[in-house]
């Protein structure tokens, strides 16, 4: 391993309490393996409503569900192809050091070391010690540029101008401060480093449901559970604000062609329990709805979708 790379484990295993460790990734998953993680883990990812869940992964009940969760995200050809098209914006180069903050289960992380070589370095945090385990366990006989820690997006382990790009991935939307959690990336990162933020705007969902105002009132109910909703469209002033230049925005969006994918994403079933528990629509409305969405995906007639924002900015010289 590198000794820059080795001293820079050692010292977030210090700061963490949990030791860092190599992690590679898991080939891409099949539709077959998909619905088989999702069994693995006792239930189907989007029949629960985990917007609460991801922000504090740990204080689950069941953790460990939420490993699936992420495995069937991963495994969307249009998730592959956006992460693509974050890791080309930060503008690689062999021997670059980097920041993956939020990076579950470590895939970016393995990659990004792939692309950096084996004279660069790959960091990645993330707040859930369920997730940090994961990939560790996924990744004992790798070895590459890359080491993995339980960290926290406001509280960045690491000194000034430590890297040379960082990425954020899904990761503000679920913060209560993320103009912090930026403002400590931009800290980390070196003069002229690229950052990139991949983030929904879950006000941007739609589904195609034959009851308008049901339809509005459940999706409206969706966005305003996180603690972000707004978050895509907000990343590009956060980006300003913390002093990068070049900000430049990538609408991505996410098409949705049948019921198990947009329960999936938009968490339709877990999404009208609570809203009819909340009084938001009654449960037959509710009933009614995932009715209706069900029949027109046996139908071929599914349609549903979210826009997401890729940005990235360049910290000045």
């Amino acid at each position: 391993m590198d000794p820059r790379l080795q001293t820079m484990v050692d010292q977030l295993a210090a700061q963490s309490g949990v030791a860092a460790a190599l992690l590679d990734t898991t080939a891409a998953m099949n539709d077959r393996q998909t619905w088989a993680c999702r069994a693995a883990v006792g239930r189907p990812p989007g029949g629960d409503d985990t917007r609460d869940g991801f922000t504090d992964v740990d204080r689950d009940p069941d953790p460990a569900r939420f490993v699936g969760i992420l495995d069937a995200i991963a495994a969307m050809d249009f998730v592959r192809a956006y992460k693509r098209r974050t890791h080309a914006a930060l503008a690689i180069r062999p021997g670059y050091s980097l920041l993956d903050v939020g990076c579950g289960t470590g895939e970016d992380v393995l990659e990004l070391a792939r692309l950096v070589g084996p004279t660069g370095r790959v960091v990645g945090i993330d707040r859930s010690a369920t997730v940090v385990a994961e990939a560790r366990r996924r990744a004992r006989q790798i070895d590459l540029p890359a080491a993995f820690a339980v960290g926290d997006a406001g509280a960045l382990a690491f000194g000034d101008a430590s890297f040379d790009g960082c990425r954020v991935d899904r990761v503000l939307h679920h913060l209560d401060d993320p103009a912090f959690a930026v403002a400590e990336v931009v800290r980390v990162a070196r003069p002229g480093a690229r950052i990139v933020a991949f983030e929904p705007d879950f006000e941007t969902a739609l589904v195609d449901g034959a009851d308008r105002p049901v339809t509005r009132r459940l999706l409206n109910h969706f966005c305003d559970g996180f603690r972000q909703g707004w978050m895509g469209r907000r990343v590009p002033a956060l980006f300003r604000e913390a002093g990068l230049r070049e900000v430049a925005v990538e609408p991505v969006s996410v098409l949705l062609t049948d019921y198990a994918q947009g329960n999936t994403i938009l968490a339709l079933e877990g999404t009208v329990a609570r809203a009819s528990g909340e009084g938001v629509v009654t449960p037959e409305e509710g009933e009614r709805w995932l009715a209706q969405l069900r029949a027109a995906s046996e139908a071929d007639r599914f349609f549903g979708a979210i826009t997401c924002f890729l940005v990235r900015g360049q910290k000045p010289h």
